[in-house]
């Protein structure tokens, strides 16, 4: 038996887990106390080759295996160390051990046929290679090509700035040149907001279930990111006034618009309250709202209804495309300043090529056609993806390139991941998101942009329907 991590109690171990300690006991390796961890390391290989273990099984925790195999739990955590670094397993302190998924591993016919894989956008836009190659080619032509690859100012040419600003303008936040800091996407503008807002040990707090993205910048600044109750407009006023009474925390970072993973949009009145909130309690809003253009009619951001206490974030890296990683962080005016030293030493600056290239889709209405374009086609793959989860619970949004799908009974997150991943189909499991000590859902997420194609999607998304509708592989069994 193994001990459920969330609940604590104990649960049947997937297929194979259960004779792992004993497999482990029979390898010659264990009696030299040099190598006792690789009799670890090469059985759980062993076992995932030979399909024991499989995609998302749950290994026992470091303490249940050492118990069991009567070795130092040192040399547990050796052994889990060294099967990460081959690419064996994943997982978190506090959260559990996982079985690597196919495309985090380097083993040949972990799945067969490819995994279509439903955790991460990658859509790259069809209109988009073309005139790619096409302003390239112009701007090869420049007589100040040499300039425009040469150092910049850290915070961007102004009329990069004045891009920026134009782009951040479509989403109703008026703000100028003097306020915009070019930056390499949307992680990286919240790296240099919290390094120049926060320092170790500030409580951030943000939405309970959240971007897993902003784990790492935690850990980068050792933060303590605290999680907030959402709803169905996402971060929830009342909840979020009882942290800032119990942590006195002095900052929120939040997603107002089509939230990952929850696809949760704030309402205008929502957004209006929680800018309520930071005037009164005197907190600073990082607003992270890169999927807002997405919306035909954006709803007005919350910085524009508390400019003096937020940071605004967009980036092109959703609404253009992955590899276009310009994105813009819109300051209060009394923290520009202080935010150039912490942009010049997370990067220097901005790959000046890439932001003249939006620069110039910007001002030739180039962004806006692809903009049009993942707007039409994110709402196509959410119309495949409503007419083959119709009759399940699952929320999305119109113009969103995610699902958040909610698992009926009697799956369990593991379970499902597991058996849809030997069905070739791969998507994200809730505690992904689940920030500090918080629960993990009965849910996971689906990436619409995963694959490039919609045929594939289409087959993905029949793959996933056809095991939902069906039962768990233990179940079955014992039927």
């Amino acid at each position: 038996m193994i001990r459920d991590n969330f609940t604590g109690a104990m649960q049947t171990p997937p297929t194979g887990i259960g004779s792992l300690g004993a497999r482990i006991g029979m390898s010659p390796l264990l009696s030299n106390s040099r190598s006792r961890y690789l009799a670890i390391v090469e059985t759980i290989e062993e076992d995932i080759e030979a399909a024991r273990l499989r995609p998302g099984d749950r290994l026992p925790t470091q303490r249940d295996l050492a118990v069991e195999l009567g070795i130092a739990i040192g040399t547990i955590s050796r052994a889990y160390t060294e099967a990460k670094r081959r690419g064996l397993i994943s997982g978190e302190v506090g959260r559990g051990t996982f079985v690597a998924m196919p495309s985090e591993s380097s083993l040949v016919g972990a799945v067969d046929p490819p995994a279509i894989d439903l955790r991460v956008f990658r859509i790259v836009p069809e209109p988009g290679v073309p005139v790619f190659a096409a302003t390239l080619k112009s701007l090869a032509a420049r007589p100040d090509l040499g300039e425009i690859l040469g150092y910049q100012e850290a915070a961007g040419k102004l009329h990069y700035r004045a891009a920026g600003a134009a782009w951040v303008g479509r989403t109703g936040l008026n703000v100028g040149p003097e306020r915009i800091l070019v930056c390499n996407g949307a992680q990286h503008a919240m790296a240099v907001a919290l390094g120049t807002l926060a320092v170790p040990r500030d409580v951030v707090l943000t939405e309970e279930l959240n971007y897993p993205g902003i784990r790492l910048l935690e850990r980068l600044y050792h933060l303590r990111m605290q999680g907030v109750a959402c709803d169905s407009e996402g971060l929830s006023p009342d909840a979020l006034e009882k942290q800032c009474e119990v942590t006195g925390a002095r900052f929120v970072l939040c997603t107002p618009t089509a939230h990952n993973p929850t696809c949760a949009t704030m309402s205008l009145e929502r957004r209006r309250r929680i800018a309520e909130i930071a005037v009164r309690r005197d907190l600073t809003i990082i607003e992270n709202d890169p999927y807002a253009l997405l919306e035909p009619e954006p709803l007005l951001p919350i910085s524009a209804l508390a400019p003096e206490r937020c940071c605004y974030i967009s980036t092109a890296s959703k609404t253009i495309g992955p590899g276009v990683r310009v994105g813009y962080l819109t300051t209060p005016p009394r923290m520009f300043e202080r935010a150039v030293p912490m942009l010049q030493a997370t990067l220097w600056m901005t790959s000046p090529l890439l932001s003249e290239l939006f620069s110039i889709w910007i001002g030739d209405g180039t962004a806006d056609r692809i903009l049009q374009w993942h707007r039409q086609e994110a709402w196509q793959r959410q119309q495949m993806a409503a007419a083959c989860l119709g009759s399940f619970q699952f929320s999305a949004h119109p113009q969103g390139y995610h699902v958040w799908l909610h698992l009926p009974d009697p799956w369990r997150e593991t379970q499902f991941i597991s058996q849809l991943a030997r069905r070739g189909v791969l998507v994200s499991p809730s505690d992904t998101f689940v920030i500090g000590r918080g629960t993990a859902h009965h849910a996971v997420r689906i990436s619409l942009g995963g694959v490039q194609g919609r045929e594939e999607l289409g087959r993905g998304l029949q793959i996933l329907t056809e095991v939902l509708e069906s039962r768990p592989l233990a179940q079955r069994a014992i039927a």
